[in-house]
């Protein structure tokens, strides 16, 4: 029993220091690209809104603004796990 707490001890500093440094990492970059992605959906919404009311009701029917909401979001998701991904494999688990 001494043997696994021995262990645990040891392991736990350097497995907490990679643990928050990979969560500061990824939060980071999603607060990043969260910005990015909301300010780009605001200004693609803005030039969607001016169109011509005939135009809007047509891409109303075929769901265009739930279209772009989908694409927004994929990218989001996608750079947000590409970000995640390649910040893991630069760090090395070494011990304290």
């Amino acid at each position: 029993m001494t043997i696994i707490w021995a262990f645990i001890i040891t392991a736990l500093p350097s497995l907490l220091k990679f643990l928050f440094t990979f969560l500061g990492i990824a939060f980071v970059s999603f607060t990043a690209l969260d910005f990015v992605i909301t300010n780009v959906s605001s200004l693609v919404f803005a030039n969607y809104n001016n169109l011509g009311t005939d135009t809007l009701a047509i891409m109303q029917l075929a769901n265009v603004d739930t279209a772009i909401n989908i694409i927004l979001s994929s990218y989001t998701a996608g750079i947000f796990v590409k970000t995640t991904l390649s910040s893991t494999t630069r760090m090395k688990f070494t011990s304290a």
